[in-house]
């Protein structure tokens, strides 16, 4: 990968996880059940992670044709974005106010008792606090990067495909 183009996907990448922080501070300080039971959150964080490709691409000074350049641009963006996400939700839930652990665990149980059989009998109090360990948060890290890569994958074939055909 050139030197620009990965400090390029840093930057960009960096800029997407302080407005993943960003929001969750907003959800923080308006509104902090949303943050863990509303669709507001998952929409905003959803809708950032789409649209991250598409801003990437659009104000990409570098010319971008090949499927490795685009995928490699975007997808460390994305691990970027989400190492820093994971960490600030980390130190927020861990370490600056860990009573929004328990507010997450309270709402947790709250579903499991609604619905008791749709859920394993091990979902308990401990079962929900042990998804804020620092392990754990690494794990849940780690595995949203499939996610990434596939995303980052189909936007860069897309985007190689139709620059290669507009080539020829």
């Amino acid at each position: 990968m050139l030197l620009k183009n990965r400090n390029f996907a840093l930057q960009n990448g960096f800029l997407l996880g302080l407005l993943y922080c960003l929001v969750v501070l907003l959800f923080y300080f308006f509104n902090l059940e949303m943050l863990f039971s509303g669709w507001g959150f998952s929409l905003v964080f959803w809708g950032l992670f789409l649209l991250f490709p598409i801003y990437l691409l659009k104000t990409s000074e570098f010319v971008l044709h090949k499927f490795k350049d685009v995928f490699s641009v975007i997808f460390l963006g994305f691990v970027t974005a989400t190492f820093l996400y994971s960490l600030f939700t980390w130190l927020l839930y861990s370490v600056v106010d860990p009573s929004v652990m328990q507010m997450y665990v309270e709402l947790m149980l709250e579903k499991v008792n609604q619905n008791p059989d749709l859920y394993p009998k091990e979902m308990n109090e401990d079962y929900f606090m042990a998804n804020f360990e620092f392990k754990n948060q690494i794990n849940a890290y780690v595995f949203f990067l499939i996610p990434c890569v596939l995303y980052s994958a189909l936007v860069a074939l897309i985007v190689s495909t139709f620059k290669n055909k507009i080539k020829n």
